[in-house]
């Protein structure tokens, strides 16, 4: 029977030209955590973490953070389209038609 750990979400914005960077040496931590770019116009991106590895990703990112300014984002409020893709979300509208 295979072990399914819920990864970690955590949801970052940061400077679209250390979006590579950023994520190569994440995901030189081989097996700690995964970065997705969620939207490259904003450059918001999200890290996936092993429960397990928590601690020294989170340790990694707060490094990281002083020097590619990375900033961590709450995605229930992220806007896309506000200023610096901060604010509440558009709402949802419907296509049925």
């Amino acid at each position: 029977m295979r072990n399914h750990t819920k990864m970690i979400k955590k949801y970052f914005k940061i400077n679209r030209r250390n979006i590579a960077i950023v994520q190569f040496i994440i995901e030189g931590y081989e097996g700690m955590a995964t970065v997705s770019t969620i939207d490259p116009h904003t450059a918001i991106i999200k890290i996936l973490i092993m429960p397990d590895f928590i601690s020294e990703i989170s340790g990694l990112i707060d490094d990281l953070k002083n020097k590619y300014k990375i900033v961590e984002i709450n995605p229930a409020t992220w806007n896309p389209s506000a200023p610096n893709g901060e604010g509440k979300r558009p709402p949802i509208r419907s296509r049925a038609g």
